[in-house]
């Protein structure tokens, strides 16, 4: 499997997503045939660890934005109202009343930690 980046051509100025594989001759333009060499293997690999680690800090983001949303979710609908699906808490209820609020919270600040670096490096290729 191959590494998609964003290319631009030096000579039409055009701008193409294109696949680096590891060992390939050269990266061409879709558009005016111009070519270059690939990049070395160091470069190749530098630019695979760091999509996959942006690809790894993306699924965290996720999955703490998800956990953060169901605790919200179960806070808010335990409140004490018509559509409540939970019985009214009492008020040694320490879970309800700081632990779904504080892990919401925790939830979103480690979600948008881990999706500021799950963004942070966007490689464009000019040649």
């Amino acid at each position: 499997m191959g590494v998609r980046v964003k290319a631009t051509c030096s000579e039409c100025l055009t701008t193409h997503w294109s696949e680096l594989y590891l060992g390939q001759e050269d990266i061409k333009c879709p558009a005016c045939g111009h070519a270059m060499k690939a990049l070395p293997e160091g470069e190749y690999n530098e630019i695979e660890l760091t999509l996959k680690k942006q690809k790894l800090n993306n699924i965290i983001a996720l999955v703490s934005f998800g956990l953060a949303f169901l605790c919200f979710f179960l806070w808010i609908f335990k409140q004490e109202h018509q559509y409540s699906i939970f019985p009214h808490p009492t008020q040694e209820d320490f879970w309800y009343v700081n632990g779904f609020p504080a892990v919401t919270i925790v939830g979103l600040l480690v979600g948008l930690v881990f999706a500021i670096l799950g963004s942070r490096h966007r490689f464009i290729l000019e040649f």
